[in-house]
């Protein structure tokens, strides 16, 4: 059984982290070299709870996708995006580090993010795919956007469009670095990425509001605001079970319509099972009976 799953995509290896030793020659890499770009994958889509499903690093001359899922102990991964001597090159690191300190409780230091670089050179574009067509002539493709991350084995095709996200990076990052510098702007750069190591993870809107989250809920009274909590709660409930997103159930706009017609009958949506369904009715008769 090989230690490393590799394949040769645009004259580049591609190496599939899930074992030790993938890992071990991936972080010796990293130590030769002091620098990493890297970028995640999520899956929001498909799983009730978003969750990190991949990292990719590239470095000079290799791209590495390191698989979170597999059985495989990740302290020294975390340690190398930790260490203040490596350099972790991300574009807009924003999200990536938010997600880390969910998951993780990793905090990577020694930032460098393309995308604030390129807003402090005042170029207008500042998306990647923008960026490397500019600077390039690099096309990033969109075909797996949404991509279920989650599910193994992950489509080759696929893994090429994630190494991709880090395989310019370096690149962009040294050229970048060359204009900052040239534009006096090198002092402002440092400064917002010593500001960036500061960013954590927040609950979203709806995890701190629930139900009080859903636009228009302040348009009803007592009994219809009711009858959204108790199917919020139906929904998280089977979401949960089934390990799906809420709104792959039924969107809030379908939950509120239904309110508004105020006509059980209408309860009907891709994703609703008899069952759900019987609760959901259950649930606007009961709370209907209640004063207003």
């Amino acid at each position: 059984m090989k230690d490393m799953q590799t394949e040769t995509n645009d004259r580049r290896d591609i190496v599939w982290v899930d074992t030790r030793q993938s890992l071990v020659d991936l972080l010796e890499t990293v130590g030769t070299e002091g620098e990493m770009a890297v970028d995640t994958e999520a899956d929001s889509l498909h799983l009730y709870r978003d969750r990190v499903c991949l990292i990719q690093v590239s470095t000079t001359r290799r791209d590495w996708i390191v698989d979170l899922l597999a059985d495989v102990p990740l302290d020294s991964l975390w340690r190398c995006m930790e260490d203040p001597g490596i350099l972790h090159v991300f574009h807009d690191a924003d999200f990536d580090l938010r997600s880390l300190d969910r998951d993780y409780g990793l905090r990577p230091r020694s930032l460098f993010d393309t995308k604030i670089a390129a807003e402090l050179l005042g170029r207008e574009s500042l998306g990647l795919s923008g960026i490397l067509q500019e600077t390039m002539g690099v096309s990033l493709s969109k075909q797996y956007q949404k991509y279920p991350w989650s599910r193994r084995p992950v489509d080759p095709k696929a893994r090429l469009y994630a190494a991709m996200d880090t395989r310019y990076l370096h690149a962009l990052k040294n050229r970048f670095r060359d204009d900052l510098i040239a534009s006096s702007r090198w002092e402002w750069a440092v400064e917002e990425f010593e500001h960036l190591e500061s960013c954590r993870w927040l609950p979203s809107r709806r995890d701190r509001l629930g139900f009080w989250s859903i636009a228009g809920i302040g348009r009803f009274g007592p009994q219809q605001r009711e009858m959204v909590r108790r199917i919020w709660d139906i929904r998280e409930a089977a979401a949960a079970k089934r390990n799906v997103p809420p709104f792959k159930l039924f969107t809030d706009a379908a939950l509120m319509g239904w309110i508004s017609a105020n006509d059980p009958s209408g309860v009907i949506a891709p994703g609703i099972t008899p069952s759900l369904r019987s609760r959901i009715v259950t649930a606007m008769t009961t709370a209907r009976s209640l004063p207003d």
